[in-house]
């Protein structure tokens, strides 16, 4: 299926870089576990400049399976709940031209 993956969540006030970091970080070795794997990283920074909500993006050419979409899930979830303010959000999408979307 050719789902892509969105992970978006509120960084602790004044770690905005030890988390752009640490989701690089994971991002890197995640690409280098699944070659085929296309990992983006976005930031909103908050109006009054203390934190930051990052938007993790995850994507396989092919599609990616449950397998790798529970490898995704768990791997961020370890490397980024630290520096989370809140819980991260996981939202996953088809292509609306995808023959399998609703």
């Amino acid at each position: 299926m050719n789902r892509e993956l969105f992970i978006y969540w509120r960084v602790l006030p004044g770690h905005t870089e030890q988390a752009l970091s640490a989701a690089r970080r994971v991002q890197q070795a995640l690409c280098a576990e699944y070659p085929s794997l296309v990992a983006r990283l976005y930031q909103r920074p908050d109006a009054t400049g203390h934190s930051a909500t990052l938007m993790e993006t995850y994507a396989q050419v092919g599609g990616m399976d449950e397998g790798l979409l529970r490898s995704l899930e768990q791997q961020t979830a370890a490397a980024l709940e630290s520096w989370c303010d809140g819980g991260r959000h996981l939202e996953v999408f088809l292509p609306a031209d995808d023959p399998a979307a609703p």
